[in-house]
């Protein structure tokens, strides 16, 4: 599975990250665990390792030989409700005066969240979409809010908020 609504945030075919970090971070309404078979499937062509971050959440990554690393952190349970706080304030902050946006459709989901994932990319360029399929493969298991870039994506890309330019 692709989603080339990757490329909408910053993140296409052939693209190099060798440079720098792209991340996202995904919030599911849906999910309240990634399920380990599931993400060691997603594992073709790599090599995947399961741990532990250091507040003791599921990690996962995912490394080629090229150098493109994927690496997926679970937040933990007990960091959870401050960093929902946290980015129900952003959504507040970058929403003052906007009346287009629904505002409490967007809190209310971020509200809902029973899963918070963040994906790290690094390293090499990406020329057989191993970014875009793996973040999609998650977001079509997830259904979820995904954030990247300063913006919030519903979990087909499509913007819901993002900073005024």
């Amino acid at each position: 599975m692709t989603c080339s609504w990757l490329e909408d945030l910053g993140h296409s075919k052939g693209d190099s990250v060798s440079n720098n970090t792209v991340n996202y971070t995904l919030y599911s309404q849906s999910v309240p665990d990634l399920p380990d078979e599931e993400m060691e499937a997603l594992a073709s062509g790599c090599v995947f390792k399961k741990g532990v971050t250091s507040a003791g959440a599921p990690s996962y990554s995912y490394a080629w030989n090229d150098g493109l690393k994927i690496t997926c952190n679970v937040l933990h349970k007990d960091k959870m409700a401050d960093h929902l706080d946290g980015f129900v304030g952003y959504v507040k902050e970058i929403c003052a005066g906007a009346t287009e946006v629904n505002v409490h459709q967007i809190v209310s989901q971020i509200r809902a969240t029973s899963l918070v994932v963040g994906v790290v990319v690094e390293g090499g360029p990406d020329q057989r979409g191993r970014v875009e399929e793996l973040i999609g493969c998650m977001c079509g298991g997830l259904s979820p809010l995904m954030f990247h870039g300063n913006s919030i994506y519903d979990h087909q890309g499509a913007l819901l908020l993002g900073p005024a330019s």
